[in-house]
């Protein structure tokens, strides 16, 4: 009962209340510790996360990179067809330092067909030991085995310690051939296991990567295509630990744990490289570690993960001390509280504020961090399974010139395919990379160019899979940063490259101490210094020491102080010629404004300079041009007042420039007339009518005929002219040409064109007039007309051996011989060379012209004397008559002609009149022509040989070859009979050349035969010798035939030798000169000179068939023949004696001491066939 007095209420009331505060005050503290302990720890999570993304996007950032320069050196060999070994260690070689790239390499493609011929170039590159090899098993180089194809390494940089790489065939080895082969057939890099190099296996945690090098710059669609247009490889060796460790040493943060692991190996050999604190290399990460962060890297085909863990010690370092009091302090909370209970409703307020202001701290850090993703430069968004946009950051929508709003529950097909000038193929390629990101979870990186209306604009990034979506669901998340400048950088660098390498200019560029890095082609074409001869060489290489020493100093001194220098230089080429060059030399400034090289860009100006110098010689030269001129120029103003002359037309008009008449009146001395004689008025003067008329007048003549009547001619042509700010002329100007000379030679051109200019004789085409004009009279009246044809006899002979002025003189004396013998009615006309044309008007019979021709004969029998020279002619005359012989000139003359050769093969000094039988032998003449100039056609002419033999031995010694014209009707054609007409159409040269080849053929034949050499010899036409081609026919014929020159003899007349015979004589020297040996042909039957035995220097005389046969009747043959053989001995020349038909001729001979007989006697000429057996034959048993 006592339980429920006031004082127990009132105490349990209290309890009450004590129990349900503290029970509260309790529940309140654990809310409040869990509340504080949960945002710490999301704060702690929150710093790990930031500092580990950090960190892993470092690594990947530096491994990336060194992927971006094989990247970069795989653009090179796409861009450039061939890149030679300079260009690839210029390129880089800058590249490969302490970032962790141990090295970049160039695998060419090598088919076994193209082995050798790699190899021949590789060794002209690397040195006489290069040689495609490969390491065997145990790891020793060795020659390679034959392969269907190689890639050997060609370059390698740096090449100190990759030298014994150099011609290794990669492709051989069972570790890098297959990832080569998958480069090839992906067209993506690709890399190796991390591990020791092939070539040196202390660099242990290294990884190759491999990007393959296609013909025509860019990457076949199919596998196929692919393999059959790669190029080669590009290789890139990366340290690894290198790599790793440099970035997480270059990060302040300390207290992770960082791995590297490669994904695509088995757990126990994924850990690459591990970084603790204090750079001990740890183990693989524990499971058990509270806090880790994970980020894939695709490097080559292989997925590489970066997995960073807090130590204890960044736990420690991190963590929040003070949540551990929070009970504390609860406990102490709740015995206020249940002290004072105004207190314990303060801690609740203080309490619930503490939470709000939580709360609101982590709707802030949620809205700043959308916020910076939003405001990020890089495009984001995030994708669910579907392809749909869950989420899209504001650059998306901007960079992509998208609407807002427009994305977001939408596929990436339905935002885009209806997007103006977007590649289908992008949409395939991003949808592509997204499957494959849902499908494998692993990353994918992604580069495409995007048509916006600002222009093309290109991304770079990444696709990669979110842990956990907001929505529960499988999430990727796109993350592209613009590329733009960067691709338009590349660009402009592939550009510029290509406008310094092709630039006209000379452009070189060297480090800060002069030395030269690179030069272009045009610095190569300008000095002839090749590449290799500059590279590190100073600019003074150049020097020709003409250049100032102040010019230098000036230079430098410029330059030092970062500004340009322009100037000129004058320096030497490599060949020692000197040239002007035009250079701007300035420094090149490093990001840091630092100088880090010079550039120097050159033009060559010594054509400049020396046009420049033309110029101002042109000048100089035209300032005396006006005065100096041969033509008259004269300047009026419209007024008629003379304005200038120059002192041709002073001399033109015969007055000083201050008197030359030129104004309306003109000059009251001089009368100005037409070309017609009439006068030429004032008003029609040139310049006059040019300023009038506006109008310039070219080639008007006018005569001025002086006080003393003598006429001079001039022709002018004048021009208006507008001075000063005239719109119309005011002036005019003319020049005079003094045509007075000319206008005789026109006179004295229309007389050659109807005389002959050396006798002044009518010519052919007034020969022809005048005959037409005297046959036309003759038929009126019927009268007759005689046309007499007469050659003059040997002039030719009298032309080439006393010259040509001495046989002018002789046309001249026999012109005016012949002037002597004919009427005034009567026409001599010259027809050109030594003949001539006479037409008798009124020929009353042929009498009458007989005794005109015995007129001539007669007075033509005394000798001219002439420069001293008493010379001797005559004419060959043929004589046609009108109408007897024919009614027209042309026939006319013919018939004459005709009629005069025959008198001619009379024996000169002789006449004929034409008859009809001389016409038909004519036509003979003309078909035995046409037959023989076929026959060279046909192949119908064949060599005949007669033997020559030694006199006292009987051994045979030679044959000559002899031609024979074998026609299908009449059979052989004896050579009297077509030889003279061969030799006066000209067909004996091109027979003659086969005659020649014909007898080297088959002198060669006979050798190959078997039968004992000797001389086969070949007589010449002088005709041969005068056309000039006769050396180049004989080395020819001896060259196709390969016989040697010894076994060859060229036969030469007397007449040859003496005709032109400086041109002769250097043909026969040059003859000698190859060794063909040279005999004259019938020696003592012409001109025989003991001085042209002498400068010939001829082999052997042959003495003429004359001598021989009457040999043994005739004494004085006798004496002759002795004569011959004893003047030969003497000259130390050989004899043979042709046309020896008998015995006792033949022993005669001997007696005498001649060397060599042909004839008969011996042998009749026979063909090829019959010979051999001849030879045989004498030969003994």
């Amino acid at each position: 009962m006592a339980s429920d007095s006031p004082l127990h209420k009132l105490w349990s009331g209290r309890w009450a209340i004590l129990i349900g505060v503290g029970l509260a005050a309790v529940s309140i503290t654990a809310w409040v510790s869990k509340s504080l302990s949960d945002a710490a720890q999301e704060r702690f999570v929150q710093s790990f996360q930031q500092a580990a993304s950090t960190r892993a996007d470092l690594v990947s950032r530096r491994i990336l990179d060194q992927l971006d320069n094989l990247t970069t050196l795989q653009r090179l060999f796409n861009s450039v067809e061939t890149v030679d070994w300079p260009a690839f260690r210029n390129f880089a070689g800058p590249m490969v330092g302490d970032q962790g790239v141990r090295g970049f390499g160039w695998l060419p493609v090598v088919d076994a067909a193209d082995r050798a011929a790699f190899e021949r170039r590789g060794r002209q590159l690397w040195g006489d030991r290069f040689t495609i090899s490969e390491r065997n098993a145990e790891g020793s180089v060795v020659a390679t085995e034959d392969r269907q194809r190689y890639f050997p390494v060609l370059y390698a940089v740096p090449l100190a310690p990759n030298y014994l790489a150099i011609g290794l065939n990669l492709h051989a080895a069972s570790n890098r051939g297959p990832l080569i082969e998958q480069a090839i057939d992906t067209g993506l890099p690709v890399s190796s296991d991390v591990g020791p190099l092939l070539i040196d296996w202390q660099q242990a945690k290294t990884a190759a990567i491999f990007a393959a090098v296609y013909r025509g710059g860019g990457m076949p669609p199919t596998r196929d295509l692919r393999r059959a247009a790669v190029r080669g490889v590009v290789l890139a060796v990366l340290s690894i630990d290198q790599i790793f460790d440099a970035a997480n040493a270059s990060e302040s943060e300390t207290g992770l744990h960082v791995y590297l692991l490669d994904q695509t190996q088995p757990d126990d050999r994924q850990l690459i490289r591990a970084w603790t604190p204090g750079s001990q290399v740890g183990a693989r990460p524990v499971a058990a570690t509270t806090l880790r962060y994970s980020a894939d890297i695709e490097v080559g085909r292989r997925v590489w993960s970066v997995q960073v863990e807090a130590t204890p010690a960044w736990l420690e370092a991190n963590g929040s001390p003070t949540v551990r009091y929070v009970p504390l302090v609860g406990a102490l909370i709740t015995l206020l509280l249940l002290t004072y209970l105004h207190a314990l409703l303060s801690r609740r307020a203080m309490a619930e504020e503490l939470v709000r202001q939580r709360t609101a701290d982590l709707s802030k850090r949620q809205q700043s961090y959308e916020t910076l993703v939003d405001n990020l430069p890089a495009i984001i968004s995030r994708h669910d399974s579907q392809l749909r946009h869950l989420f899209t950051n504001r650059a998306f929508e901007q960079s992509l010139g998208l609407p807002a709003g427009s994305v977001i529950g939408k596929t990436v097909r339905q935002v885009f395919e209806a997007y103006p000038g977007l590649d289908p193929a992008l949409i395939e390629q991003w949808e592509a990379a997204l499957h494959a990101v849902h499908q494998s979870g692993t990353s994918r990186r992604i580069e495409f160019g995007f048509p916006t209306r600002q222009g093309p604009r290109f991304f770079d990034g990444i696709v990669v899979a979110e842990a956990a979506a907001p929505s529960g669901g499988q999430t990727a998340l796109s993350i592209f940063h613009e590329i733009t400048e960067r691709h338009a950088a590349e660009a402009w660098a592939r550009k510029l490259s290509l406008v310094v390498e092709q630039n006209p200019a000379t452009i070189v560029i060297t480090d800060t101490e002069g030395r030269i890095e690179y030069v272009n082609d045009k610095f190569v074409e300008t000095t002839g210094y090749a590449r290799d001869e500059v590279i590190g060489q100073r600019p003074s290489v150049l020097k020709s020491g003409r250049t100032p020493v102040e010019t230098y100093a000036t230079l430098w001194a410029t330059i030092k102080a970062g500004r340009s220098w322009h100037g000129e230089f004058e320096n030497r080429r490599r060949d020692g010629s000197l040239y002007q060059e035009r250079a701007l030399i300035a420094p090149v400034l490093d990001r840091h404004g630092r100088t880090s090289n010079y550039v120097a860009i050159k033009e060559d100006i010594t054509e400049l300079r020396r046009m420049i110098d033309r110029l101002h010689e042109s000048e100089s030269r035209f300032r005396g041009v006006v005065s100096a001129m041969a033509e008259g120029l004269m300047l009026w103003s419209e007024e008629g007042t003379l304005l200038f002359a120059n002192r041709a037309a002073e001399e033109i008009f015969g007055h000083s420039q201050a008197g030359v008449p030129g104004g309306a009146q003109g000059d009251p001395g001089i009368e100005r007339l037409r070309e017609d004689q009439t006068p030429f008025p004032a008003t029609d003067w040139p310049w006059v009518v040019a300023i009038r008329e506006a109008w310039e007048l070219r080639e008007v003549v006018m005569g001025l005929r002086a006080a003393d009547g003598s006429l001079r001619w001039i022709l002018i042509n004048a021009s208006p002219l507008c001075t000063g700010h005239a719109t119309r002329p005011n002036a005019a100007v003319a020049t005079f040409t003094d045509i007075t000379e000319r206008k005789a030679a026109q006179q004295r051109a229309e007389f050659l064109a109807h005389h002959d200019p050396l006798t002044g004789l009518p010519n052919r085409l007034l020969l022809r007039d005048r005959v037409e004009q005297a046959m036309t009279l003759a038929r009126r009246s019927h009268g007759r007309v005689a046309l007499m044809f007469l050659d003059l006899d040997r002039f030719k002979t009298i032309n080439d051996s006393l010259g040509h002025p001495v046989g002018d003189l002789l046309l001249k004396g026999v012109v005016e011989r012949l002037k002597t013998c004919v009427r005034e009615s009567d026409t001599i006309s010259r027809q050109g060379g030594d003949e001539f044309v006479i037409v008798l008007r009124d020929a009353r019979d042929s009498e009458a012209v007989s005794r005109l021709a015995d007129k001539i004969q007669q007075r033509m029998a005394e000798p001219f004397l002439i420069d001293k020279h008493a010379l001797s002619t005559s004419f060959s005359i043929g004589i046609a008559l009108f109408p007897d012989d024919d009614a027209d000139f042309d026939g006319l003359t013919q018939k004459a002609d005709t009629a005069m050769y025959h008198a001619k093969h009379a024996g000169r000094n002789a006449y004929r009149f034409f008859a009809e039988q001389m016409n038909v032998q004519a036509v003979e003449h003309m078909h035995l022509e046409t037959r023989l100039r076929q026959a060279l056609e046909r192949g119908e002419f064949v060599l005949y040989y007669q033997p020559q033999a030694d006199l006292n031995s009987g051994e045979i010694t030679g044959v000559e070859a002899l031609v024979r014209w074998q026609t299908p009707d009449d059979g052989l054609v004896a050579p009297a009979k077509f030889i003279p007409i061969a030799e006066e159409t000209g067909l004996i040269v091109p027979l003659g050349k086969w005659v020649m080849g014909e007898a080297c053929r088959q002198a060669r034949a006979w050798q190959d035969a078997g039968l004992p050499p000797f001389t086969v010899a070949v007589n010449l036409s002088g005709l041969q010798f005068r056309r000039g081609d006769l050396l180049e026919t004989v080395i020819n014929s001896l060259v196709l035939a390969d016989l040697d020159s010894e076994w060859l003899e060229l036969e030469l007349t007397e007449s040859i030798m003496i005709q032109d015979a400086e041109l002769t004589l250097e043909t026969a020297r040059r003859l000698k000169a190859i060794g063909v040996r040279l005999s004259v042909d019938d020696f003592g039957t012409g001109y025989s000179s003991l001085a042209y035995l002498k400068r010939f220097a001829v082999d052997k005389l042959k003495i003429a068939r004359p001598f021989v046969r009457d040999l043994l009747s005739d004494p004085s043959d006798a004496a002759i023949v002795g004569a011959i053989i004893q003047m030969a001995h003497g000259l130390k020349l050989r004899t043979i004696a042709e046309g020896v038909e008998d015995a006792a001729v033949a022993e005669q001979l001997r007696l005498c001491g001649c060397d060599e007989l042909q004839g008969y006697w011996l042998a009749r000429p026979m063909p090829a066939d019959q010979l051999a057996d001849f030879v045989r034959g004498r030969q003994a048993p």
